[in-house]
């Protein structure tokens, strides 16, 4: 076939939309409000960003573009009862599907710590219904021995790519919890400033982000009372503070300004790239917006033939003669159960067809 053809130098990109974000804050940070600076000041149009609020703290940012629905375990939207989970990929395929010439350019997960509830009671809902036995926690799905958890994590990981691949930048926004931990050899004790999620669950996030970030706020004790100083926005960890970057090459911490992130961010990318003036540098994102465009349309047709083809091969099994009765009325319970749509195959994802070709050996 020859793989190695298939080889090429990679080059850093500028957009936010090229990255995965994972920005950390105490409550009233001003996170979900700084990513609504940042889409304003990096597109100059809301309408290129999206807030999807997994818990309601949206009512006071001000030219955001938000979904008006707090998105729980379950949803009530128009009279109508969803799935939180159901909300939120519905959104994520309605996002992938947009004309990319309309098409939101960055998304923000707020929180993390709510996402991560709504995707757990997904997970014990589907495995009550594959299973057919009961599920009321993440670690009895699925028959336990953390098939449950592994399950989740698929699922989140699915929607991430999905977003990814159709050009989508992410910013994932968290809490921060101060926690002791111990070292390895001699178990002293010491703290760290970071998720207050458990590490397992704080690791499906910050495993796919590019940038961990954290605001801070420089604050300063006078006569017995506390002065809140200037926020920042670390890059960097020195220890205390969990944050971290890809590149090597970035701050380890800017005022928490927008204007200054993305010129922090420009900056970065034109040192690694050796640019050396705006000129080059914005032929140089003008190039790999074609080159990207032309790799997702590409990799959209691969996805969209694939599709068609396993959605073939479930009809075909189906309506054979060699299939048992009793095995093809099993694969319409099946069919229903994840509500595959056999007449659009585009409205199937790949995971869930390729699911019940294994099951059934087809």
């Amino acid at each position: 076939m020859g793989f190695l053809n298939k080889v090429k130098k990679n080059e850093v990109k500028f957009g936010l939309e090229n990255y995965v974000f994972l920005i950390r804050g105490t409550a009233k940070a001003g996170k979900s409000s700084f990513f609504a600076q940042i889409v304003e000041e990096m597109y100059g149009d809301s309408t290129k960003g999206l807030l999807i609020p997994f818990e309601k703290g949206y009512s006071a940012i001000n030219g955001v573009n938000i979904f008006p629905y707090t998105i729980t375990p379950e949803v009530v939207i128009d009279e109508e009862t969803y799935t939180g989970w159901e909300v939120f990929t519905g959104l994520v395929d309605e996002i992938i599907n947009t004309p990319e010439e309309e098409r939101i350019k960055i998304v923000a997960i707020d929180t993390v710590d709510e996402f991560i509830n709504v995707a757990i009671e997904e997970t014990c809902r589907t495995s009550r219904i594959k299973t057919k036995k009961p599920c009321d926690s993440i670690d009895s799905a699925y028959g336990g021995f953390g098939r449950g958890r592994m399950f989740m994590k698929k699922m989140i990981k699915e929607q991430i790519e999905k977003l990814r691949g159709a050009g989508v930048g992410i910013f994932f926004i968290g809490h921060t919890k101060v926690k002791t931990l111990k070292t390895k050899i001699d178990e002293e004790e010491y703290q760290i400033l970071g998720s207050n999620l458990t590490e397992d669950y704080d690791a499906v996030f910050a495993n796919d982000a590019d940038f961990i970030l954290m605001i801070t706020n420089d604050n300063k004790i006078v006569d017995g009372r506390m002065i809140t100083g200037e926020r920042y926005l670390r890059f960097r960890g020195d220890g205390f503070y969990a944050a971290g970057s890809r590149f090597a090459n970035v701050p380890e911490q800017i005022p928490l300004d927008a204007k200054i992130f993305i010129q922090t961010l420009k900056k970065c990318v034109m040192d690694l790239a050796g640019v050396k003036d705006e000129k080059t540098m914005n032929k140089l994102v003008e190039k790999e917006e074609k080159e990207s465009k032309e790799t997702r349309e590409k990799t959209k047709k691969v996805s969209e033939d694939k599709l068609n083809e396993l959605i073939t091969k479930i009809k075909q099994f189906g309506a054979s003669d060699d299939t048992p009765i009793s095995t093809k009325t099993e694969l319409m319970g099946v069919i229903g159960e994840y509500e595959i749509d056999l007449k659009n195959p585009l409205n199937n994802n790949i995971t869930s067809l390729q699911e019940i070709i294994d099951r059934f050996g087809i």
